[in-house]
């Protein structure tokens, strides 16, 4: 019996993410998510306690799972090394084990809802801190003393940090290199294998596109990420000359060379030599590389697509890209 994991979860590898003390002035004001009903106006602390409550949530669920596939695992390997001729242990271990996979299994839904369910988190909550730091970004101007400007400083940075923080925790789309393989013409091949391999391009095709998109969404959040902190750091640079630049600095999660963050649970963030976390600008140049694969990679399969349908003596099947 097979005892290789059948499923590892997407997400969940970064769920202890150490964040700072909170500005009360700053997290009083309320937002309404646009999936909810105007009358249910959430204030950033109870959009931060939601996130903190899906990430835990997931996490727990995950080591859930992480125990049922052990013990899948060990059921397996107990029955691979039970003899032939013992049918009567072999048979309870074998019911044990289709009795742990649909376990496992169910878990395993579960944890892909409490993804989704993260996912949804994060993003009402940045869309919040976004709405908080364009508000906050917009008064630079309107402050009239050396103090408004340095106590509207230390709204900015809070908040940037935090809105900084969640943009940098999200993974990154990448092309997979399962992908890149490439169908061959066989001289067996008739015209309805050529077809299903003509099909079979098409669909890749149509795979290469959804992540065409995925990776624009992804530098569109990375650049509006970008063009604010450039916004708030040119502010906060341009403090010294009220005389007073002294900014409290809350404290950002720092992760060490093993790609720990300070709870030690693994990281998923692209790192840079050394360990470091990838800035913003490299993270932005390494997708715009995928997004070249990608789209090399689209037109690849387009054009194998296509050569598969005049061989078997059609045309390039469209509704299928």
């Amino acid at each position: 019996m097979n005892s290789r994991s059948p499923w590892k979860p997407t997400s969940g590898k970064r769920l202890l993410l150490s964040l700072g003390g909170w500005v009360g002035s700053a997290l009083s004001f309320p937002f309404v998510p646009p999936s909810l009903p105007a009358q249910e106006r959430l204030t950033l602390p109870e959009l931060e306690a939601l996130y903190q409550a899906a990430r835990d949530e997931l996490r727990a669920a995950v080591a859930a799972w992480e125990v049922l596939l052990s013990r899948w695992q060990r059921a397996s390997e107990e029955f691979d090394r039970i003899p032939p001729s013992n049918r009567e242990r072999r048979n309870a271990v074998f019911a044990q084990t289709q009795t742990l996979a649909a376990e496992v299994r169910s878990q395993e839904r579960r944890v892909q809802a409490l993804e989704q369910a993260l996912r949804e988190a994060r993003r009402r909550y940045t869309d919040a801190l976004v709405v908080r730091l364009d508000s906050l970004l917009g008064e630079r101007n309107r402050a009239r003393t050396a103090q408004d400007s340095v106590n509207l400083g230390v709204l900015i940075t809070d908040i940037n940090h935090r809105y900084q923080t969640l943009v940098a925790e999200a993974e990154d789309p990448r092309v997979s290199l399962e992908r890149t393989y490439t169908l061959v013409r066989d001289p067996r091949d008739g015209p309805e294998d050529l077809r299903r391999k003509a099909a079979q391009e098409e669909y890749r095709a149509s795979q290469y596109r959804a992540l065409l998109e995925e990776i624009d969404r992804r530098l569109q959040e990375l650049k509006e990420a970008q063009r604010r902190d450039r916004s708030a750091r040119d502010f906060l640079a341009g403090l010294d000359r009220f005389g007073d630049s002294r900014l409290p600095v809350t404290n950002p999660v720092r992760r060490t060379d093993t790609g720990r963050d300070p709870a030690g649970v693994p990281t998923v963030a692209d790192t840079a030599g050394g360990g470091r976390p990838l800035s913003l600008e490299e993270r932005i140049a390494a997708l715009e590389v995928q997004k070249g694969l990608a789209q090399e990679l689209m037109e690849r399969a387009l054009a194998n697509a296509a050569q598969f349908r005049r061989w078997a003596g059609g045309g390039l099947d469209r509704a299928r890209v």
